[in-house]
């Protein structure tokens, strides 16, 4: 250990590159062909990824939301997110992140490091990732500065780095990755658990205090980095004339608040966490089945005994244990900070996506020679099955989102362009009459558009078609689905009128598509209803 220590005194990102570089291509091509029918179709999300095109900035919205570093981001790549150069970079940035977790969980042997980086790339929420086009390389960069924030504090502790230039480098890290995209705070979280916990395992030359120190000293750097990312978010609000949004009540949030509410967060934090690996969710093809949620489960009851069994001193087993606790909480910490949330959404899940990586690369740190743990041939065995069960399920499961993505993006956009060709003389007429248009409804709810056999087995965001329409949204999803059908038509812009037409009895009482009577002028208005 010493040795391995000594040797790595000198740990910095591009050391590590260096030693892993085989290791990082393989990662990249590996997530490269497993999204490659997201990336060469050019596929989004049903939400905002389809709202935006390939060119935009980001604005006074993201910032008024917290985003802050988001702004200067865009600016750095000229607002472009074209494919594939966006998602391969995005890919590859986050297999750096990846390459920077595997070397402090010490991931050794092929077989180890492909299931580590099938697990860290094969998973819904990287899903959603690159189905938000406009923001991979937001996420991505997020990703990678929360990991570097804990590998900055590690460093100081695991290979005796200096701790004034290390401790400025992870607050630094840290306040920019907030500035990205808050809820990957987490991950730092989750690593610096994991770490502990396998430190507490195999180290016992250092006391208790040790680590007791150590925890104090990250949850100032982190207090530290939330601080100074909270007073540049206000001076840049002050420069640029902005007020705070309320998107996820970011606009309400303080200290009494997050303190005030963290009885309720706290629920909810660990409620977060079981519905993500409990059915209800797809994260998983077997998580309807309680396979998935059995197979986490043995793998969390692995890392409990190992903690109580393994030959340590009682006061590492209990500080293992609470670690292992506190694992739900902090990987969930944006519920936590931002009280109003309310609940947790795929894309802010990639914290509980590193838990099952992180207990696989624990378990895999465990020398069964020198801790003499006497169940550790039929665990070995009960490990590996379940973690490749698992692993195929998270491949198949992205494999399944995919496909929905695709098949529903053909059929919205051929059932479009069938109600376009039908309605041509109205909606000439309407063009040169400056007459604005509405479509009343959603293509997914039409009774012509024919949903996959996959659909109920996939993720919302996977719907394409079945967008939102509710509030300011309506315009912006027509807006976009009607670029990606290549069609320009004047739009209605004035949502409160569309939400106004839309509700009236003359047009709930309307035909859907293909019927007659689903075209009608109302109030100034070109109506085309495609579904209730």
């Amino acid at each position: 250990m010493e040795k391995n220590i000594k040797q790595s005194s000198k740990l910095i990102i591009i050391k590590i590159v260096k030693d892993h570089w085989k290791e990082l291509i393989a990662a990249v091509i590996f997530a490269f062909i497993l999204y490659s029918v997201m990336i060469t179709n050019e596929l989004t999300n049903t939400y905002d990824g389809m709202w935006k095109g390939v060119y935009g900035y980001a604005g006074a919205w993201e910032l008024s939301i917290g985003r802050w570093f988001w702004l200067t981001l865009d600016r750095v790549r000229l607002g472009v997110t074209t494919e594939p150069g966006i998602s391969l970079l995005s890919l590859l940035i986050f297999s750096v992140g990846n390459i920077i977790v595997a070397d402090l969980l010490q991931i050794q042997g092929k077989l180890s490091k492909i299931i580590f980086h099938t697990f860290m790339l094969a998973n819904t929420a990287v899903c959603i990732f690159l189905s938000y086009r406009y923001m991979t390389l937001t996420f991505a960069f997020s990703y990678l500065l929360s990991v570097l924030g804990a590998l900055a504090i590690i460093s100081m502790y695991q290979y005796n780095c200096n701790k004034i230039v290390y401790s400025i480098l992870a607050v630094v890290f840290i306040t920019l990755s907030l500035g990205l995209y808050q809820a990957n705070i987490g991950c730092t979280f989750v690593m610096l658990l994991v770490v502990l916990i396998k430190n507490l395992w195999i180290n016992q030359n250092n006391s208790i205090k040790h680590y007791i120190k150590i925890m104090i000293h990250a949850i100032l750097l982190i207090g530290c980095a939330c601080i100074a990312y909270a007073g540049i978010w206000n001076l840049c609000l002050s420069l640029m004339h902005v007020e705070k949004g309320n998107y996820h009540g970011a606009g309400s949030v303080s200290v009494f608040s997050i303190l005030s509410k963290l009885p309720k967060t706290i629920h909810l934090t660990y409620t977060s966490f079981c519905a993500y690996f409990l059915p209800g969710q797809w994260q998983n093809i077997y998580q309807a089945h309680y396979i998935f949620s059995a197979a986490v489960f043995i793998l969390f009851i692995i890392i409990i005994i190992y903690s109580i069994f393994n030959r340590t001193k009682w006061s590492y087993k209990i500080l293992s244990l609470i670690s292992i606790i506190l694992l739900p909480l902090l990987a969930n910490t944006c519920l936590l900070l931002a009280p109003e949330s309310g609940s947790m959404q795929l894309q802010m899940t990639m914290p509980m996506a590193m838990i099952i990586p992180g207990i696989f690369g624990l378990i895999s740190s465990i020398d069964k020679k020198d801790h003499n743990l006497k169940l550790a041939t039929p665990v070995s065995i009960i490990y590996f099955m379940f973690v490749i069960f698992i692993a195929f399920g998270n491949i198949m499961m992205v494999s399944t989102d995919q496909h929905v993505m695709l098949q529903s993006k053909n059929n919205s956009i051929t059932l479009m362009n069938r109600i376009i060709t039908n309605t041509s003389e109205e909606l000439n007429a309407a063009n040169e009459n400056n007459m604005p248009v509405i479509f009343a409804g959603t293509p997914a709810n039409s009774p012509l558009y024919q949903k996959d056999l996959f659909w109920d087995k996939s993720n919302h965001f996977a719907h394409y078609g079945e967008f939102w329409i509710g509030g300011n949204c309506v315009t912006q999803s027509y807006y976009g689905f009607l670029r990606d059908c290549g069609i320009n038509i004047n739009l209605l812009t004035d949502d409160q009128k569309y939400h106004q037409i839309t509700d009236s009895k003359e047009v709930q009482k309307m035909p859907m598509y293909p019927r007659n009577g689903y075209v009608k002028e109302i109030d100034g208005c070109l109506v085309i209803k495609i579904s209730q």
